[in-house]
């Protein structure tokens, strides 16, 4: 036995191999390893096609839906496709991979141009970018760089939008068609009484003050996602889209999941993977899409490093980090680097959720599905004042925007930081986005049906109610 001083050997922990048995293409098992997915090793050319299979199957089950039959079909779609741009990777990935796929290829075609495989899937394909720069203070305007990168991809057309157009009546007159009135919430109670107004400001500083009057941080950040995926449906709706693709990898999917649940949205948590959302029941559906859900952030950035594809940056100022989806994405990024396949857990327990029952009515803000009883949920897990109010057991009036919101929207508009401060902003009605007025007229309208217990009325006993003021057929 040697003896010796342990100090002055190496006592330091060996280090954690990347990979799990060799750096060996775990697919080709020929080349070496140029990534590691998942502690699974994979050379470019491998890796390149593992991307394309996962993508094209994506696109296949949102287009056609689950397999039937053995036989493959034709991919077609009833629309075009809308295809949402930030400047971001998981963006700049998901417009490469559909121009390379279902219309770059198009420019050389082989078999004649009425062969069902040279068909195209969307006949028209445009990219849409949402510029948030009037809800941060100093933001410079980044749509000229956004255009510059979406030029690269010629058979695509440029939609440009701006956050300010949420209350923009001129805008909403041309992309639904609806009449509608600007209407003015007061958010000093939990009731939300609203009221119609005719809005005289422009519209950036109609979002200025919305923003503002929000209690939290978090109602900010939350308030600019509502506002715009609302943009992004109705814009796809107005150019006649079928499918709006988003680039949400896998990553950024688990970070809104556990955000909205910690938000309240956890009703409509199905709604994160897959959507189909109509303005009006008797419109066309539009299909949210994500083709990156199954690839991390690991995987969309070595695409875009290999592939050319260069992300762009938009910088924006944000007053406060501590906000739930900011402290939510530092904690899954940090999850993801140690745990990898923790993140893709996440991601499949949460798609497992479903409400017990679903809601026939829709949040007038964020439209999607309203769970019932959402005022009276709020008044047993809050703490209230032990004084008598004659307004907590009077019925509930049809101007209460309350009634008609979701439990993630109202606490969006009421919830209260910690130390119970109350902004002067919510002593003055706030203009609401110009899809809510539109919202309430048609929901009141649907909701004028027969009280309970009554039955249709028959032909002969309408016309019998009006023979007075008919004219004879003599």
């Amino acid at each position: 036995m040697e003896c010796g001083n342990p100090a002055s050997g190496d006592a330091l922990m060996n280090r954690r191999p990347k990979y799990d048995k060799s750096n060996v293409c775990a697919k080709c098992k020929e080349q070496a390893g140029k990534i590691v997915v998942r502690h699974a090793v994979f050379c470019k050319d491998c890796f390149t096609s593992l991307v394309a299979t996962k993508f094209r199957r994506a696109i296949q089950h949102c287009v056609e839906g689950p397999p039937t039959t053995n036989k493959r079909k034709t991919l077609k779609a009833s629309g075009n496709i809308l295809v949402a741009f930030s400047g971001g990777p998981g963006s700049s990935v998901l417009l490469d991979l559909i121009y390379r796929s279902y219309f770059a290829k198009h420019e050389t075609i082989k078999g004649g141009t009425k062969h069902p495989r040279n068909a195209r899937v969307w006949d028209e394909g445009a990219v849409v970018y949402v510029e948030t720069g009037a809800a941060y203070p100093d933001a410079v305007d980044c749509t000229s760089e956004i255009q510059r990168a979406i030029d690269k991809y010629p058979l695509l057309s440029f939609v440009p939008l701006r956050l300010e157009h949420a209350f923009d009546t001129s805008w909403w007159s041309s992309v639904d068609g609806r009449p509608t009135r600007s209407a003015a919430v007061d958010l000093a109670t939990e009731d939300l009484i609203f009221s119609s107004c005719s809005a005289t400001t422009d519209p950036k500083s109609l979002l200025t003050s919305y923003l503002a009057s929000l209690p939290t941080q978090t109602s900010v950040a939350s308030a600019i996602q509502t506002l715009i995926r609302i943009l992004l449906l109705h814009t796809a709706e107005s150019i006649g889209a079928s499918h709006l693709a988003l680039g949400t990898s896998l990553t950024s999917l688990s970070i809104s999941m556990i955000s909205a649940v910690a938000q309240g949205a956890g009703f409509n948590i199905q709604e994160e993977t897959e959507e189909q959302w109509r303005s009006t029941p008797d419109a066309s559906p539009v299909r949210v899409v994500r083709p990156l859900q199954d690839l991390g952030t690991k995987e969309c950035a070595f695409w875009a490093w290999w592939h050319g594809v260069q992300a762009v940056s938009v910088p924006r100022s944000y007053q406060n980090k501590q906000d739930i989806g900011r402290m939510t994405r530092d904690f899954i990024t940090g999850l993801e680097r140690d745990y990898p396949s923790t993140v893709s857990t996440i991601v499949r327990t949460c798609a497992k959720l479903a409400p017990k029952r679903r809601s026939d009515g829709a949040c007038v803000l964020c439209q999607r599905p309203v769970q019932e009883g959402v005022r009276e949920w709020k008044a047993h897990t809050a703490m209230r004042s032990l004084e008598p109010d004659a307004e907590a057991f009077a019925e509930p009036d049809a101007s209460h925007l309350a009634l008609q919101l979701c439990y993630a929207c109202h606490t969006t508009l009421t919830s209260r930081n910690g130390r119970g401060k109350i902004s002067s902003d919510l002593h003055r009605p706030v203009v609401l986005p110009v899809w809510t007025s539109a919202q309430l007229v048609a929901q009141k309208y649907h909701t004028m049906t027969l009280p309970t217990g009554g039955e249709p009325m028959s032909d002969r006993k309408m016309k019998s109610m009006i023979s007075d003021f008919l004219i004879g057929e003599e």
